[in-house]
């Protein structure tokens, strides 16, 4: 057959893209920049978190900390663009019960492992039961490597005890080995499995800052988002698409919080920036309340501080999304109130 030449025609990019991923996954630890489809919003910032979890010295346990949205997932994705086949990651939240080990099937499929490591964890899924000693030893010969590998594992917190067994006999078995665990917040796995594995660093992710948001390529990228990952995707989507992630975000980063904290989000989205007495008093509330209140939303970055002890949304489309939950009347009704107390 006579040589084909350059491969240009249609589809070309996406079938040189599969080679770079196969032929790193054909040699384990080989690093291939796969390139970003151009449809899809640039990775923003997180220069120094990908630095230390694809060094060159290993940690060996790494958690990934931060509240919904602040792109956990989105890290540990981009971990994965940039070494295909030196970084597998599995969704534990995706394998409760009888689907326990398919987190780690998919790790394992990431990191280009072969049939006798992937056996393992399909024949303990198929009969509900933990990996013995021989399948253990099988999985970590695909992982003990000369260069290093990430193992990471999404919604850790979600780890049973078996699961993180498993996770730390791994991680003394093979020393280039790093454990990257996901989840929101240190308080949420303090008695669970997953704690018992250690941490010999805990990244917490911040907001993006606005230099970092610089090349997102909308110019109020931060007073629209606030830095917030989830909130700097979804201004490439549909506006009503938007609005329901930003009105997801809310919701699950105050949930945990007294009700007053929704109800100081209600009233800053209808009125603006307010000082905290002026919160306490529309919102009948004592200001040690408030004040607790406040703590837990910018802890959480709902809102943020102003000079003068001004409290306001820290996100414009936050902001929007809770506003429209505020009838007109409910709004008259709290800037009337407002104007009394003497504004």
């Amino acid at each position: 057959m006579p040589d084909a030449g350059p491969d240009t025609g249609p589809g070309a990019r996406g079938r040189r893209g599969r080679r770079a991923v196969s032929a790193a996954v054909r040699r384990p630890g080989a690093v291939a920049r796969i390139p970003r489809p151009p449809s899809g919003p640039p990775f923003l910032g997180r220069h120094v978190e990908l630095d230390l979890l694809l060094g060159a010295q290993p940690v060996p346990v790494v958690h990934v900390v931060g509240p919904t949205g602040a792109g956990k997932s989105a890290l540990l994705a981009e971990l994965a663009r940039r070494a295909p086949g030196r970084v597998g990651v599995g969704a534990a939240a995706a394998a409760p019960g009888p689907l326990r080990l398919t987190w780690l099937r998919t790790a394992l499929d990431a990191l280009g492992a072969d049939d006798t490591a992937r056996a393992g964890p399909d024949a303990a899924t198929a009969h509900g039961r933990p990996l013995t000693l021989e399948e253990l030893e099988r999985v970590a010969a695909a992982l003990d490597r000369r260069v290093p590998v990430v193992l990471a594992v999404d919604d850790a917190g979600d780890l049973d005890e078996v699961s993180a067994a498993e996770l730390a006999w791994l991680g003394r078995r093979c020393p280039t080995l790093c454990l990257a665990l996901s989840y929101r917040y240190p308080s949420e796995i303090t008695d669970r499995p997953v704690a018992a594995l250690g941490a010999g660093v805990v990244l917490r992710l911040p907001p993006l800052t606005e230099q970092e948001l610089a090349d997102c390529g909308i110019a109020d990228a931060a007073e629209r988002t606030g830095g917030i990952p989830a909130l700097v995707a979804a201004l490439h989507r549909p506006p009503a698409v938007a609005a329901s992630v930003a009105m997801h975000v809310a919701r699950v980063r105050s949930r945990w919080m007294p009700q007053p904290a929704w109800e100081i989000l209600r009233v800053t989205a209808a009125l603006g920036s307010l000082r905290v007495g002026e919160l306490a008093a529309l919102t009948g509330r004592t200001l040690a309340e408030v004040l607790a209140c406040v703590d837990q939303l910018v802890h959480a970055h709902l809102v943020t501080e102003g000079p003068g002890g001004h409290v306001r949304h820290r996100a414009g489309l936050i902001r929007e999304a809770v506003a429209e939950q505020v009838s007109t009347a409910h709004g008259m009704h709290l800037r009337e109130r407002l104007a009394r107390h003497g504004r």
